[in-house]
């Protein structure tokens, strides 16, 4: 194992774990908690700008490249150190390293995918820059939606390449991807029609996902190739029902609707991404496999239903159901991490 790569999984691990207690006070469970506000950044910067930094550390090998990683932890620990501005401007640096660090490694390799992983970087980067500027949430987040489903889906991207896709699909990824950056601009300038363009950019990713990724392929196989496939599927799905309920939205910043489209992409996309790429993404950064077992199925299965039971809430005005749907889905998070490192120990024991 490579234990000098431990330390920045426990700090974006804790970060997690305060950004899922933060969650739970928001749908207004007694649990201690810091600032419910924090949810947000603690989640984007705090968790997934540490793993996908270190992701991208690793990848290129510099020392320098970890500065990244470990500024988004240290912002997240300076926000809960209670001066979330300066929070802000660490987490501008850590985005702008982070987008150095895409930035190197597109010049190794110049293609489409890799400068989109540029794109999603400096995205990121916008969004941090937002924040510190004290610009509203409901600005911040179409850059944080734009940071991560960019990332996401340049990488399903390169790993398509196995499929030698047509100029169409080079095509149809390069106008998906021109359309959700003109939302998010447009949508954190101020102009809600941006929305638009936003939500039908995300849904034609997910069209694009179901039509070229491999996956539908995969999903055929047995064992870990068919769970990854499963996982990649519920979240292509998720994907298209959260550009589907940003437009149901209708301008609603922080109801019941909002709700509803930020959880079906930020959990049921984004963390049933996750779940897929965390048996080939954990051995690769932590220099340990991890053993694939049957039981990945139940904190994949948790997420969907909780999901399943938040969003009905949330359209049917049964707060029941949605705090219901919103402990489960922090149960599903945690029975992840907890069925993840039990498979590190079982692989390691077996070697």
């Amino acid at each position: 194992m490579k234990l000098a790569r431990v330390p920045f999984l426990f700090a974006g691990a804790s970060c997690l774990f305060v950004a899922i207690s933060a969650g739970l006070a928001r749908l207004g469970l007694g649990v201690p908690a810091p600032d419910p506000a924090l949810h947000g950044v603690l989640m984007v910067s705090g968790f997934f700008g540490t793993l996908i930094g270190l992701e991208r550390a690793v990848a290129h090998g510099a020392a320098w490249t970890y500065l990244a990683p470990g500024s988004a932890a240290l912002s997240g620990a300076v926000a809960l150190a209670g001066a979330p501005g300066a929070a802000a401007w660490v987490a501008v640096a850590s985005s702008a390293c982070f987008s150095l660090v895409s930035a190197a490694l597109a010049r190794r390799h110049v293609t489409d995918f890799t400068l989109v992983l540029v794109l999603g970087g400096l995205a990121w980067t916008a969004g941090n820059a937002s924040w510190a500027l004290g610009a509203p949430s409901d600005r911040i987040l179409p850059w944080s939606i734009a940071f991560l489903t960019l990332t996401i889906f340049a990488e399903r991207r390169e790993l398509g390449r196995v499929l030698s896709p047509s100029h169409n699909a080079g095509r149809g990824f390069l106008a998906v991807v021109a359309l959700v950056v003109a939302g998010a601009l447009a949508l954190s300038s101020g102009y809600d029609h941006g929305r638009i363009g936003l939500a039908l950019g995300l849904c034609g990713m997910a069209l694009w996902l179901v039509r070229f990724d491999v996956a539908r392929h995969t999903v055929k196989k047995r064992g870990l190739t068919r769970f990854m496939a499963v996982a990649l599927i519920a979240g292509y799905v998720w994907l298209a029902i959260g550009g589907v309920a940003m437009l149901a939205a209708r301008g609603d910043v922080s109801g019941a609707r909002f709700d509803a489209f930020v959880h079906a992409l930020m959990l049921g996309f984004v963390f049933s991404m996750v779940f897929a790429h965390a048996p080939i993404i954990f051995p690769a950064v932590i220099g340990a496999p991890l053993a694939y077992s049957p039981a990945f199925y139940l904190h994949l299965g948790l997420l969907q239903l909780s999901l399943m039971a938040r969003l009905v809430g949330d359209f049917t005005g049964q707060a029941v159901l949605r705090t219901a749907g919103g402990i489960g889905n922090a149960l599903a998070i945690v029975l992840f991490v907890l069925l993840s490192a039990s498979a590190v120990a079982r692989a390691r024991k077996r070697s």
